[in-house]
């Protein structure tokens, strides 16, 4: 039986998969990538720990900071947000579109619920990155009772 945090991760990630999904729809030379990790019963291990056990045995943690739920979502939002150029750019219109903004709230309140009490860090990778980011990317790091979570997203081209 999948536990509530097992749950919740799933439940991001298909929304994380549906917003990427339309970010990419129409785009020109732009492609979205963001997913959640869970890291059960990882909470106070060492962060590169964390993220070479939930993401990959490859990745090298370049460094980390303290950081908050707020700039979490911020971050998140600003990079939803992001217009391109003539170029490369996320799908026309959808961020402000009616279903962008929904998609993004949701995925807001899932992740403030995620993080409600716990600890959030922003690390960087110098190695092992899921994905491939140019235009912009985050990576955050939620320890919330015995649990870790790693939340990462970029764009590239």
């Amino acid at each position: 039986m999948a536990s509530s945090s097992d749950l919740a991760v799933s439940e991001i990630n298909q929304e994380l998969g549906r917003l990427c999904s339309h970010l990419n729809g129409r785009s020109l030379n732009y492609t979205a990538q963001m997913q959640l990790w869970a890291a059960p019963d990882m909470a106070g291990e060492p962060i590169d720990e964390i993220i070479k056990s939930a993401v990959s045995k490859q990745s090298k943690l370049g460094g980390c900071t303290v950081s908050s739920t707020d700039e979490l979502i911020e971050e998140l939002t600003a990079c939803v947000n992001y217009d391109g150029d003539a170029g490369s750019h996320p799908s026309p219109g959808f961020a402000n579109s009616k279903q962008g903004v929904e998609i993004v709230a949701s995925l807001v309140q899932r992740l403030r619920n995620l993080a409600l009490g716990g600890d959030v860090y922003s690390f960087w990778l110098t190695e092992g990155h899921p994905f491939y980011p140019v235009f912009w990317d985050f990576a955050f790091l939620v320890e919330h009772g015995p649990d870790a979570y790693v939340f990462i997203g970029s764009s590239s081209d």
